[in-house]
């Protein structure tokens, strides 16, 4: 009923059917050396695949499920999957650097001068997106200027964004417990946020968590590479997938990566977000919290 209007032919190894516009003729099944070599209309679907492939909506687990790879010898597109899904980290960039109405960033506001006092002076008045509307007040990193390790979360909570200081409620201070347990001291650390506003819906006169987009973390993300620039840590440790896929890959997973450290010069790693780990029921926080403070271990190596 979908493909009516065409004439088609489906050849397997088992059985073959075809359909004239009028009416379907079954046959024999024929090998793969008896079907057509590849013809212009397999150029014209390709370029249509490319064309209405969204880069900022990967879901890769989605697709195979959909698209099993099993079957992807025959399917024309898949010849073009692997270079797409290398192309959209830039292709997001592109997208949001030309988005009408989302044209600002941090970068903007950047001073002359990147030191951590003068970024931290100049954040304060960072109009890059539309959340310094609704926050409080930009909630910068704080921790001395030659860390050798930065912390980085995903955006300040409630309780940040009142007081101006990161990881200070709930998460923050599991945080501050995991840290005197792996050997960490707090004050030796930079810590930071990829999303220096808070984003939040409001709930009942609540001011409930909402997570940053992506264009959220795109926007925000000047302020922390020059926070990297400034403090030269040995060790960037991704707190969530938000700064995670902000530093490592936007198509980041952590069940995948968690604990990985990758490069030098800075080190990258990541691992849980502490307020995911409240969120957890009992059983399943036991074992992610003893997979969080594994993490902090392997961190406090690079003091």
């Amino acid at each position: 009923r979908r493909f009516a209007a065409m004439r088609w032919t489906i050849l397997t190894p088992d059985q073959s059917v075809a359909w004239d516009g009028e009416a379907l003729t079954y046959g024999p099944g024929v090998g793969a050396e008896h079907a057509p070599a590849e013809d212009a209309l397999e150029d014209l679907w390709r370029d249509y695949y490319r064309a209405t492939f969204n880069p900022a909506r990967i879901k890769l687990k989605m697709m195979r499920r959909e698209m099993p790879v099993r079957y992807w010898k025959t399917m024309p597109e898949t010849e073009i999957i692997t270079d797409m899904l290398r192309e959209a980290p830039q292709r997001v960039a592109n997208m949001l650097a030309h988005t009408e109405g989302q044209t600002r960033s941090a970068a903007d506001f950047l001073p002359p001068t990147q030191t951590l006092p003068g970024l931290a002076a100049a954040a304060k008045g960072c109009e890059g997106c539309e959340l310094h509307r609704t926050a409080s007040q930009t909630v910068f990193g704080v921790g001395p200027a030659d860390a050798r390790i930065m912390l980085v979360g995903e955006q300040p909570g409630d309780e940040e964004d009142r007081a101006g200081t990161p990881f200070i409620g709930p998460a923050g201070q599991l945080l501050d417990e995991a840290l005197q347990h792996a050997g960490l001291v707090r004050e030796s650390l930079y810590i930071t946020n990829a999303v220096k506003h808070f984003r939040f819906l409001y709930k009942d006169s609540f001011r409930q968590h909402q997570s940053p987009s992506r264009y959220h973390v795109q926007a925000c993300k000047p302020w922390l590479t020059a926070e990297i620039a400034a403090i030269k840590p040995k060790l960037i440790l991704c707190l969530g997938n938000t700064a995670a896929r902000a530093l490592i890959s936007p198509n980041f997973v952590m069940r995948d990566g968690r604990g990985v450290p990758l490069g030098e010069a800075p080190t990258l790693m990541a691992t849980y977000h502490p307020s995911a780990l409240l969120r957890l029921p009992a059983t399943a926080r036991a074992r992610a919290q003893n997979e969080f403070m594994a993490d902090l271990r392997c961190a406090a190596g690079w003091q």
